[in-house]
């Protein structure tokens, strides 16, 4: 039997995790995709931490706006080594049924590169829709699909 458990949180500590110098090598690997000020908290972004037993094994951030009535996705971290094991989709469900209680009929905008088939594919799994191309994001040319879901 598998004890999972989600906690939502305000700012994303590793230093309570067992498994802390996996997720140093995982979140140095997977920098490349974050901007700088993924990790840093502010009033409206939240954290949502998935463990297995006591080990944390994916990581979520989003960011509300209440002016527009909006949730943006700050990306999704999953443990290397637990990778390709339904937990992205597990957790990201998760995501979506707090979101959906707490923020309803927000909407829920993730802007994914194109290349990556594995997270376009949890996304329209989860019920995004893609809604077109941003042609350029943050400082590269490359277009990126847009999606969205109504909460």
């Amino acid at each position: 039997m598998y004890v999972v458990k989600l906690k939502v949180d305000k700012n994303l500590s590793l230093q309570e995790h067992k498994s802390l110098e996996d997720w140093q090598k995982t979140i140095n690997a997977d920098l490349f995709y974050f901007s700088k000020d993924w990790f840093k908290p502010n009033e409206n972004k939240i954290f949502f931490k998935l463990f297995l037993f006591d080990v944390l094994v994916g990581v979520y951030a989003c960011e509300i706006n209440h002016t527009k009535n909006t949730v943006y996705d700050r990306g999704l971290i999953i443990a290397s080594k637990y990778r390709g094991n339904g937990y992205g989709t597990l957790l990201l469900q998760h995501v979506i049924l707090y979101l959906s209680k707490n923020y309803k009929n927000y909407i829920f905008k993730v802007v994914g590169h194109p290349n990556n088939i594995p997270s376009i594919k949890l996304m329209l799994k989860s019920g995004f829709k893609i809604y077109g191309y941003v042609e350029r994001f943050l400082d590269t040319n490359t277009p990126r699909l847009k999606l969205f879901l109504k909460l």
